[in-house]
């Protein structure tokens, strides 16, 4: 073992590899062109299946206000329509990587290239890793971070080299599936609002959003405003102040993933373990009904007390002098 030689490719034979591997692929899509009418039928399909995939691929946020005083909310293209598009599109290479990564920012680059027509393209996306009150993110943070722009950057070349105009029929069936909910109305309503309390902004700040007045006002149109932010947030957690307070800008992340299939478990163990106190085990619970019982939550509460028990440092008795016996204090004095 010790006389092992090691061979190592040298870094030019790598570079070959990858040019042969992606020849191969051009002539491979240039020998099986796309269909656009395979893919619509195929990205249709994909956005049909569920509710949860088609709220996926609707992207809203606010990008400031008319000279009325309404905000003004624009579409654009989430990074979940983004996977189905290039999915469906085929003859597609994607790549995204981190390129600089400090302790201020994290700037990731995504790179698309069509096979078939050999355009290639590439979009840089940029994320600070500093809060509004220049304190650095923590690591768990900074990994967010990091992926929320290699998420960015991919979505971006995706949509640099698939035309965007091939995409209405996909984002228009989102709409149609999610409009045929089967859920009444008001449910919907509550489940969006109470989805907003969990990540603990204040509802005032929606209703002001939306331009409306309370929950009784929400209607379809806005209900669809409220499922295209959702994505936004989950996309980019980064974002909440930006939306929903702009004179804020930016500030902490809130704890979620840029995966939709986050759940109620992992969400409230999130807030657990950053969690100061034990009644927030409480309002936890409160928030997420059904956990109390639950074997994972359970065992991430005995481990949040635990860690409180141990943080908690002892209260030292104040030292009390003993009382003297006033017979024993006469006799000092005689």
């Amino acid at each position: 073992m010790e006389n092992e030689i090691v061979q190592f490719t040298p870094v030019s034979a790598l570079s070959e590899i990858t040019k042969g591997e992606i020849d191969i692929q051009i002539a491979t899509a240039h020998k099986f062109p796309r269909s656009l009418e395979e893919f619509n039928e195929r990205a249709i399909e994909m956005v049909s299946q569920d509710i949860e995939t088609a709220e996926s691929c609707i992207y809203l946020r606010p990008v400031g206000k008319d000279k009325f005083g309404k905000q003004i909310i624009v579409e654009g293209e989430s990074v979940r329509l983004a996977e189905i598009v290039a999915a469906c599109y085929g003859n597609i290479r994607v790549v995204a990587t981190i390129i600089e990564q400090t302790d201020q920012h994290v700037i990731a680059r995504g790179m698309a290239h069509d096979l078939q027509s050999n355009n290639a393209q590439s979009a840089e996306a940029i994320e600070s890793n500093i809060d509004s009150n220049g304190k650095q993110y923590s690591n768990y943070k900074k990994l967010l971070n990091a992926k929320v722009a290699l998420a960015k950057a991919r979505r971006d070349a995706i949509f640099m080299v698939v035309p965007k105009a091939l995409c209405k029929k996909i984002t228009t069936t989102a709409k149609e599936v999610i409009a045929k909910n089967q859920k009444p109305l008001k449910e919907r309503i509550s489940a969006a609002l109470n989805w907003i309390d969990r990540i603990k902004v204040d509802r005032k700040k929606v209703y002001k959003l939306l331009n409306v007045k309370g929950e009784a006002d929400i209607g379809l149109e806005e209900l669809e405003i409220l499922t295209g932010i959702k994505t936004a947030i989950k996309e980019d957690p980064g974002c909440v102040n930006e939306i929903f307070d702009p004179k804020q800008g930016e500030d902490n992340p809130v704890d979620l993933t840029i995966d939709s299939d986050l759940t109620d478990l992992d969400i409230a163990i999130s807030d657990l373990q950053n969690a100061k106190t034990l009644e927030s085990i409480a309002e936890i619970e409160q928030q997420f009904p059904g956990l109390a019982e639950d074997a994972e939550f359970v065992k991430a509460v005995d481990a949040f007390k635990s860690k409180l028990a141990k943080e908690k440092k002892p209260v030292k008795e104040p030292e009390q002098k003993p009382t003297e016996n006033p017979v024993q204090k006469q006799g000092k004095l005689l």
